[in-house]
């Protein structure tokens, strides 16, 4: 007769092939982002970033967002990126207040009395949240004052309140569309200016496909050797 190894042994061993084990909190969750086309047709004036969305549920009615972004055009290209829209999932968050980071604030549904859909960003819809230095997200500018310069990431962290929190994820707030009155639609919004030539971009963003990382790839497959050695050991055990 053939032993099977005890469940728990089994489940420990699982939790290092899927990388599930030592999380931080059950209601951490996270996604990377990328840039995924442009406004612009000119590659002299197309912004391009990446970066990734945090997003960590206490209860369901607070929860944190943190949102970093890099700008990844090089030197040459120029461009800096001063504004980023995303939207409210399901109108779930009722406040939003975000930690100071330089000069940059946040817009748009801050406070419960404040509605949704009010951040204009033609052509394409509008959105709920606006982070920026100065509030506008239209409009000309080189940029250089409070935009980050390619090459810079910044790092945004908001503590927001509403109903249902606990049902979000980092997901939802990368993939929750603008409300579709524009040409165009985006669920993620960059807002690039200070091109060489003057002008400026409007950049969607998406989830980036996942690439697992070299050590979880080398932890899956020690775990996958340690489960096809217990199972063997129990087989020895079973037939002695």
């Amino acid at each position: 007769m053939r032993l099977a190894p005890p469940p728990a042994v089994v489940a420990a061993v699982v939790a290092v092939v899927l990388g599930t084990t030592n999380t931080a909190s059950a209601g951490l969750t996270t996604v990377n982002i990328v840039s995924s086309g442009s406004q612009n047709n000119s590659p002299k004036t197309q912004g391009k970033f990446s970066g990734t969305i945090e997003y960590d549920w206490t209860s369901a009615t607070a929860a944190a967002l943190k949102i970093t972004l890099k700008n990844t055009n090089t030197v040459a290209e120029e461009g800096y990126l001063v504004g980023f829209v995303f939207n409210n999932p399901g109108d779930k968050v009722s406040t939003a207040t975000m930690a100071t980071t330089d000069t940059y604030k946040l817009y748009g549904k801050v406070k419960a009395t404040d509605k949704n859909n009010t951040i204009d960003a033609n052509p394409f819809g509008n959105f709920d949240f606006f982070i920026s230095p100065d509030g506008k997200f239209n409009g000309g500018g080189n940029g250089q004052s409070g935009g980050f310069s390619p090459g810079v990431s910044k790092t945004f962290t908001i503590a927001l309140t509403g109903t249902g929190l606990n049902t979000l994820t980092a997901n939802t707030f990368a993939t929750t569309p603008d409300d579709g009155s524009g040409s165009k639609t985006a669920n993620l919004l960059a807002r690039f200016q200070g091109f060489k030539d003057g002008g400026s971009d409007k950049v969607p963003g998406v989830v980036a496909a996942a690439v697992p990382e070299p050590s979880l790839m080398a932890m899956g497959a020690a775990g996958l050797a340690g489960l096809g050695f217990i199972r063997r050991r129990f087989g020895r055990k079973a037939a002695a």
